[in-house]
Order: structure tokens, then sequence, then C-alpha cells
């Protein structure tokens, strides 16, 4: 029986590379699967201005895709992670993840500082834009110099700020980059170990009806591995109760014999915090989980 697909996704250059990248695996595993992308427009998308601590944090992104998914409009939804808020849609699940090509954040700088190769060597009281809570955190942890400045819109809009010379650097995530064929633009890739990303950078994942009969087909290009950590990272976000708006980055990598994690942890309104690393058991609970997160919220 020939499948069809609707794919609901954001509008967004990026958006629509991740839900063509989608297209392309699931009709690797059936040539004759017809598949229609379906752009939705987010709360996120028709407000650029308002900074996201501010609209609603990330969620705000996957709402009105989320909700077309539960109307039977699209069958699937194909979300960045890091915009998944913990708690999805009753009767939805998140079917399948792609593993990212990179989860490190980048510093991408102005034409003025090529020559930059570090945090470090940015000239005193740079002006770095950046809407999130956490990558200005982390920031200040390295360079309390620097004049932090709000910034939205997609990648290209970013970009332009640059070659105005109106900031001296934008952060970015390297995957988005990538994906946009944008590598050259950046100058200054944050090691995932010591600069913390935010959980999920860069995976694709894929939310589907829990009651969907496609499910199966579906969760065929689910990357077990990157499901595996993806789901660690996710676990420790609701247990600790924090919200998309929260200053928290997550690093979980798969061992042979255990996940190692190194997270990073601020207070939202001072934007203090403080690092960690801590080894998980694969068969990890949550008694496993609350250990770590006693040490990350001290």
């Amino acid at each position: 029986m020939r499948i069809n697909i609707k794919i609901g996704t954001r509008g967004s250059k990026l958006a629509l590379i991740q839900a063509q990248l989608v297209k392309q695996l699931l009709q690797k595993k059936d040539p004759q699967c017809n598949i229609e992308i379906i752009t939705i427009e987010s709360e996120g998308d028709q407000d650029q201005t308002t900074p996201l601590s501010e609209l609603g944090g990330k969620g705000v992104f996957i709402k009105a895709i989320e909700a077309a998914l539960m109307r039977q409009e699209v069958d699937i939804a194909v979300h960045s992670l890091k915009d998944v808020t913990t708690e999805l849609a009753v009767g939805s699940q998140l079917a399948a993840y792609l593993p990212a090509e990179s989860v490190a954040d980048t510093l991408c700088l102005a034409p003025h500082l090529n020559a930059v190769q570090s945090i470090d060597e940015l000239p005193l009281n740079a002006v770095i834009a950046t809407g999130s809570l956490r990558r200005k955190a982390q920031l200040l942890h390295y360079r309390p110099d620097v004049s932090i400045v709000p910034i939205r819109g997609n990648i290209d809009t970013r970009l332009k700020q640059l070659t105005n010379n109106e900031v001296d650097a934008i952060m970015l995530s390297e995957a988005g980059l990538i994906r946009l064929n944008c590598q050259q633009e950046y100058n200054i890739v944050l090691t995932p170990q010591t600069f913390i990303p935010a959980p999920g950078q860069g995976v694709i994942v894929i939310q589907a009806r829990s009651d969907d009969p496609g499910l199966s087909f579906i969760q065929s290009i689910n990357q077990h591995n990157q499901a595996q950590v993806s789901e660690l990272e996710l676990a420790i976000v609701r247990q600790l109760g924090f919200d998309c708006q929260y200053p928290l980055g997550l690093y979980a990598q798969y061992q042979s014999d255990h996940f190692l994690l190194a997270a990073f942890n601020a207070d939202p309104k001072t934007l203090q915090g403080h690092y960690l690393t801590a080894k998980i058991p694969l068969d990890y609970t949550s008694t496993d989980l609350d250990e770590v997160i006693v040490d990350l919220i001290k």
C-alpha cells in the first residue's frame, strides 16, 4: 500500500532543509512513499522582536505545528530538538531522533575581527549578540567584560548584522550553519565539553501521534544511540523541572558502558553559574539523575 505523509514544519530556510532531510530518509526507506511538506507559521516566527525569555521560551516555535499534528492536518512534525518543550501534547511522542552534524556553539565574527581565534582574543568590551540566556551566562563566565545585546530573526538576518559591523560577534549553532552551507561565515567553534550546548542542540526530532498506524515506519529512521543520548538529556530537564527559558547546558556522550555528561547551570536572574561533569550508568534510574541534579543546582 502506498504511504502518504504530510510533514509539518516551520517555514524558515533551515527548518525546510531539515524537513527535506527527513523526507529523503523516509523515501530512501520506501521510494514509493508520497511525502508533502507543509509550512506552519509559529508564534515565534510571527514575533521576531520580543526576547524568547519574554515570549514564552523556545516552545513558541513548535506549538502551532504540534496543534496541527494533533488535529491530523499533518502526519508528523519535524522540530529542532532544542525547541521542544519537555511536555508534549497528550497522545503524541518523539518517534525518531537524527544525529547532529555538530552540537557546538560558534562565535561568528565581524570582518574587522577575522584574525581572532578564541574568546580570549576578543577585544575588551566587545559587543556580542545572542538571544540565549545560556549563551549569555557562559560568555560572561569566560569574558565578564563583554557587552551582550539581544538578537532575533533567521540566520541570514543575523549574519547581516556582522557584515554591517553592527556588532562584533554573534552566537549561532554550528549545525545550523553547516545545513545552510554557511560554514565560511563563522570563525570560532566552541568546544562543547567546555562551552556547554543546549539540551538537544543540533538534533532533528520527529514528533508523531502515538496511535498513528504508520508509526513504525517513522521510527525506522530513528538513530538509536542519538535517541539514548537525547532521552537522557530530556530526562534531566524534566527532573529538574526547568522550562525552556532556563540558562541550562547539557552535553551527554554515549560511552561503551556509561554516559559522560558535561553540564552548566546558571541563576536566570544573576546569570552566575557553574560547570560539572558526571558519569551516568546506561541503565540509569531517577535516583542516579537526582545525584547529578543535586550537584547541578547547588
